[in-house]
C-alpha cells in the first residue's frame, strides 16, 4: 500500500508540472481518458478555434447515445455511457473558486493542480446548483492522482 502512496505522490508532483510549462491541453486530455474510464464512455473533447467560438467553456462533454435499448446494453462500452448530458471543464489554475464560478457561467451560457478544500467545494456545488439548478463534481488534483494509480488506468 505504502507503494501506491508514494506513487500517488509522484504523478500529484507531475500534475503540479503541468503548469509551469503550460500544459493545459495535456490535463485536459489526460482528464478526458481518466473520465472516459472512469465517468462515462461516450465523450467528446471540446474543439474550435476562438473566433469560431472556442470550447465554450465545454473542455469535453458527453454526446446521446441511442444504445440504450439495443441488445449491446450490457456491454462495457455501454454500461459507463450516459444518458444524460455531462460537461467537464478542466484547470491548472490556482484561483479554483473564481475559475469554477466562471467555468459554469460559460458553461451554462451557451448550452445545458489545485486541491480544494471539503468546505469549499461544498460551497461551490450549493451555489451551482442554486445559480444554475444542476449539480457540480469537482475532482482536485489529490484526488485525480489516487485515480491514475489504480491499474486499470495507470
Amino acid at each position: 500500500m505504502s507503494d501506491k502512496v508514494q506513487l500517488a505522490t509522484q504523478v500529484r508532483f507531475s500534475l503540479q508540472q503541468l503548469s509551469e510549462r503550460n500544459g493545459q491541453h495535456e490535463f485536459e486530455h489526460l482528464c478526458r481518458h481518466l473520465a472516459r474510464a472512469r465517468i462515462c464512455s461516450n465523450l467528446l473533447p471540446g474543439t474550435g478555434p476562438v473566433q469560431a467560438g472556442g470550447d465554450q467553456g465545454r473542455d469535453f462533454e458527453t454526446y446521446k447515445t441511442f444504445l440504450e435499448n439495443k441488445s449491446l446494453k450490457g456491454r462495457s462500452f455501454i454500461g459507463l455511457a450516459s444518458q444524460k448530458a455531462i460537461v467537464f471543464a478542466c484547470t491548472l489554475e490556482k484561483s479554483l473558486p473564481g475559475k469554477v464560478k466562471k467555468d459554469v457561467g460559460t458553461i451554462m451560457s451557451t448550452g445545458s493542480p489545485v486541491d480544494l478544500n471539503v468546505a469549499k467545494r461544498h460551497e461551490l456545488q450549493e451555489w451551482c446548483l442554486q445559480q444554475h439548478a444542476i449539480p457540480l463534481e469537482i475532482l482536485d488534483g489529490a484526488a485525480i492522482s489516487e485515480m491514475l494509480v489504480d491499474h486499470d488506468v495507470f
